[in-house]
């Protein structure tokens, strides 16, 4: 899933604490970008998370305050197999 929606302000800072290293979310980025993607490794703090983009098979750091929107993706939405990860951790 690829769309393109129009730039927004950025959003209030998430709490993603309760994201998980595997976690398969749907990312809602500020210049309009909603993708599906796994979440690959977090902050300690959960402050940063490096994300795997599905669609290009890209990976991304996103911080707490650069207004991104990270939602869980729903039981109704496909979803994507997973990829072998070499290693999950959480970084300082």
């Amino acid at each position: 899933m690829k769309a393109k929606q129009p730039a927004r302000q950025p959003a209030e800072p998430q709490d993603w604490r309760h994201r998980k290293v595997g976690d398969q979310v749907i990312v809602d980025d500020t210049n309009g970008g909603l993708f599906k993607a796994e979440i690959e490794s977090k902050a300690l703090g959960s402050k940063a998370v490096w994300i795997h983009r599905y669609d290009t098979g890209t990976r991304h750091l996103f911080e707490y305050g650069d207004g991104v929107l990270l939602r869980p993706l729903q039981a109704s939405e496909p979803a994507v197999p997973r990829r072998p990860m070499l290693q999950q951790e959480t970084f300082e």
